[in-house]
């Protein structure tokens, strides 16, 4: 796969060491007792230190830790599949990321399952800690933040600016349409995020003391370090997608490292928005040590399967006690069940649909002939048929075009070129493709123009003779 297959290796091994760590950074807090609480399920303070509470805890922990060092290791070596294959790779990394991420979550929620047996079965309930406190005091600065979400609106405005350029001087309809793409996923991200933090700061009103002060100093912190850290990775976001705007007005193209650049300053934002949660989770939990008078809810009964189901809650994402810094459904809510569904068989079927289409790459062989009165050319799951008497134009290439074809659909690496393209010159086409072989044939019909080449001496130019006696006549 040579350049690409390494560029690839290096992406992909940069974005499994992420996956683990934002996973990592959301579930270790599980296993510090925290708001009077472990792995979700809340413990009398008197109970923590119990033989079988810190047994379970030390297990889990254990299998946890182990876990992931397994997957960093297995995140490591997949990508090595890269150099040598990447359809092959995309098989094997989406069964790894599926794999991994199930069952980093099923290690905690059996933890916190087996814990709040532990806790029915000692009878360690605390009545008083069943209420429900309200802070009025809290709840009248509900919604302010000292961080603007007017900045969310000015990058949300500047991407579209930015994009007017692209709008106006269009290269070439290929790359127009993935500038396209940039652009809505730059929309979408950059709205996402806004309505995000319009959510935190609307929903973030937890109560955690007695004192309202520190309630509300609680809730201020978060919200201001959460809108921070999603303001950033707005901006990143934004930065990113005027770099390749840049790069298209100047080169009036796209090159593999543009889309890299691009990928690493996405990156980078990310980065930057955990850290900024990092930074609130660290905050509110010096706040919490430094209270005297704090109030735990005991609502375990509502977590006990390990998701949150409460049929009292009418809110349908409630924070999750689980993974910190995350929120969850509250699967009693009529919408998030529709929701989750949705995204179950949308999900379910974009996988499906991935393999399907890639499966035909993972071998890929052109088959280039001559049937009765057809030419025909298979490879990669693609096929073109030209009835003979319809061959308008039969030329032979010592090498192939230099039309700047690009990719409509189907594969290309350093080794192939398969499915449907594009040329400035030759318009609409398909390749069959062997990079680095000569000669290339052209046929062109009154609605069909296709490319083929072959691996074995002499075999184009025997099609080409063949071809061109039949026309001859």
């Amino acid at each position: 796969m040579g350049t690409l297959g390494i560029v690839m290796a290096i992406m992909m091994l940069v974005t499994n060491l992420f996956i683990i760590m934002i996973m990592r950074l959301t579930m270790v807090s599980n296993f510090d007792y925290k708001a009077g609480s472990y792995l979700g399920v809340h413990i009398p303070a008197d109970k923590k230190e119990d033989d079988e509470v810190t047994s379970l805890m030390s297990r889990t922990k254990k299998q946890f830790n182990v876990f992931n060092n397994i997957n960093i290791v297995l995140s490591i070596a997949i990508c090595g599949i890269c150099v040598v294959n990447i359809i092959i790779f995309i098989f094997v990394y989406i069964l790894w990321i599926f794999v991994y991420i199930v069952g980093i979550q099923l290690i905690v929620i059996v933890g916190h399952r087996k814990m709040y047996e532990l806790k029915m079965k000692n009878g360690w309930l605390i009545e008083e800690q069943k209420k429900v406190y309200i802070d009025t005091r809290l709840s009248a600065s509900n919604g302010k933040t000292s961080v603007s979400m007017k900045y969310h609106w000015m990058l949300i405005v500047l991407t579209a600016v930015i994009y007017i350029p692209v709008v106006l001087v269009r290269h070439s309809d290929m790359l127009f349409r993935d500038m396209n793409i940039y652009f809505i996923v730059s929309i979408i991200v950059a709205v996402a995020l806004y309505i995000f933090n319009i959510y935190v700061n609307s929903r973030e009103r937890t109560v955690y003391s007695e004192n309202s002060d520190v309630n509300i100093t609680m809730n201020q912190l978060y919200k201001k370090y959460v809108s921070l850290g999603l303001i950033m990775m707005s901006l990143l976001n934004t930065i990113a997608f005027i770099y390749v705007v840049a790069e298209y007005m100047l080169h009036s193209t796209l090159y593999g490292l543009d889309i890299i650049v691009y990928s690493i300053i996405d990156f980078t934002g990310s980065i930057i928005m955990i850290a900024f949660f990092i930074i609130a989770r660290r905050k509110r939990t010096e706040v919490l040590a430094a209270d005297d008078t704090p109030l735990y809810v005991d609502d375990d009964e509502y977590w006990k399967y390990g998701f949150y189901y409460n049929p009292n809650d009418r809110h349908m994402l409630v924070k999750n006690r689980l993974y910190d810094m995350n929120y969850a459904f509250n699967y009693a809510s009529r919408g998030a069940q529709v929701l989750v569904g949705i995204l179950t068989v949308f999900i379910t079927a974009s996988i499906i649909f991935t393999v399907a289409v890639l499966v035909p790459f993972i071998h890929v062989k052109m088959d280039v002939y001559i049937t009765d009165d057809t030419f025909m050319a298979a490879g990669g799951g693609y096929k073109c048929s030209i009835n003979i008497n319809d061959i308008q134009e039969v030329q032979l290439f010592n090498e192939m075009p230099k039309d700047n074809f690009t990719r409509i659909n189907g594969g290309s690496t350093n080794e192939y070129d398969v499915g449907n393209y594009k040329g400035r010159t030759y318009g609409r086409c398909m390749l069959f493709i062997w990079d680095g072989y000569s000669p290339v044939l052209m046929i062109k019909s009154s609605n069909k123009t296709v490319f083929v080449n072959s691996k074995e001496d002499g075999y184009t130019r025997q099609m080409y003779d063949e071809l061109v006696s039949y026309v001859g006549k």
